[in-house]
């Protein structure tokens, strides 16, 4: 997320892949697992240049609101699988590993 032409090599293949074949023109990205939660705004509305460059077309206070809603969710990432891994062993024991939007938790069966 930044402001001017944004080279598509940035991206991942699969977002590339979708992209492409887009003519030039707005078109809106949701981020994965949010396309149908409006209410926690991770949608950018972008533009396709010609050739293989965008633009975001949202204004760089947005841009920033952005990048820390996505720094925030990669830390709660992070900070799930880190429990997940801490708990491995005691989970190979009979505990229960649940994993939810809350984080990982271990409960002793």
């Amino acid at each position: 997320i930044e402001t001017g032409a944004i080279k598509l090599e940035k991206f991942c293949d699969d977002f590339k892949k979708q992209v492409l074949p887009l003519s030039f023109g707005s078109f809106l990205v949701a981020l994965k697992g949010y396309e149908n939660d409006v209410a926690k705004k991770m949608f950018l509305v972008m533009w396709k240049c010609r050739g293989e460059n965008m633009n975001c077309l949202v204004s760089k206070i947005e841009m920033g609101g952005m990048k820390s809603k996505l720094r925030a969710l990669a830390s709660n990432f992070e900070t799930t699988e880190s429990e997940v891994d801490k708990n491995a062993d005691k989970a190979e024991d009979g505990a229960k590993i649940d994993v939810s939007d809350e984080g990982a938790k271990l409960s002793e069966t």
